[in-house]
């Protein structure tokens, strides 16, 4: 099978000797998950950091992995070793935090960096939405069973205010603001709506086939 990757470099920082003994596992089974994604999407120009680091970890998620975009060539992805379900859940754990960051990296190189709220919207949204292409998984990701339904319209309503604002607060919408009233997570809840419903009322498409459509795509007020 002819791999659609150009360029991609994984790197497992081993120096660590608690991540020593997993190396090998590691890289073995983020090459096989950089091969499945491949499949959808071409991965190219792009070096992927995995590292023992608990301490970039939230509480929100699985516990297990996080996930942090550098520039449209770097990502890195953090992982706990030493949590109690790290080998059972490993692959999985690792498939959906490479199909999200190369993606967002892919898209990245495609489109460019965020100017406004619904890009950066967006961007996670897309990102979301193709780890359940790849995954095949049906639920949705953890940030969702957060929300409030009326909560939720009204600080949708508000983020429409500010979608093509240049000058948007990145922290208040995607980390929330008690101040002004928007709930933690809303930025990711905004994006992985917009696309869920998008791709409802468009069912021919997938969110590999829109890796390099415009954000304003997307509005469809």
């Amino acid at each position: 099978i002819k791999l659609n990757m150009k360029n991609v470099n994984i790197h497992v920082l081993a120096g660590n000797p608690l991540l020593r003994p997993y190396a090998q596992m590691i890289k073995k089974e983020a090459n096989k998950a950089a091969r499945m994604i491949s499949k959808y999407i071409h991965l190219s120009e792009m070096d992927i950091v995995i590292a023992h680091r608990p301490e970039n970890i939230g509480s929100a998620g699985s516990g297990r992995i996080s996930m942090q975009i550098k520039n449209k060539h770097l990502a890195n992805i953090a992982i706990d070793v030493k949590h109690k379900y790290f080998k059972k859940f490993f692959y999985i754990d690792l498939l959906e935090a490479l199909a999200y960051t190369s993606y967002r990296i892919v898209r990245l190189q495609k489109v460019g960096y965020s100017k406004n709220l619904l890009e950066d919207c967006i961007e996670d949204g897309l990102a979301f939405n193709f780890q359940t292409e790849v995954t095949g998984d049906k639920f949705e990701p953890y940030f969702m069973a957060m929300k409030n339904i009326k909560a939720f319209k009204r600080v949708v309503l508000k983020a429409k205010k500010e979608f093509y604002s240049t000058r948007y607060s990145h922290d208040d919408w995607f980390d929330g603001s008690k101040k002004r009233n928007i709930q933690q997570f809303a930025g990711y809840i905004i994006g992985y709506a917009l696309i869920k419903h998008f791709l409802k009322i468009n069912p021919h498409f997938m969110p590999s086939q829109l890796i390099g459509k415009k954000a304003k795509y997307f509005d469809l007020r």
